[in-house]
């Protein structure tokens, strides 16, 4: 037997490994990807939900100050 002879079905299996890692490979990228744009979307919900508690306040602050000027 030739040493160099790898039997048949080798190029199948590997073929079918390099088929299944590289599909591993693009699900994980896809799932990561996925994950990054929900901690975008939670960091840009935060920052608006500041911004608006900001706006509330100095809204709020505003008010209190006409009506102090009014008294």
């Amino acid at each position: 037997m030739d040493p160099t002879d790898l039997g048949p079905g080798t190029a199948t299996w590997l073929g079918g490994t390099g088929t299944i890692l590289l599909g591993g490979f693009l699900w994980l990228r896809k799932f990561l990807s996925r994950d990054a744009t929900d901690r975008a979307m939670d960091n840009a919900d935060i920052g608006t939900v500041r911004r608006l508690n900001e706006l509330l306040d100095s809204e709020r602050q505003a008010r209190k100050e006409a009506e102090a000027r009014a008294d």
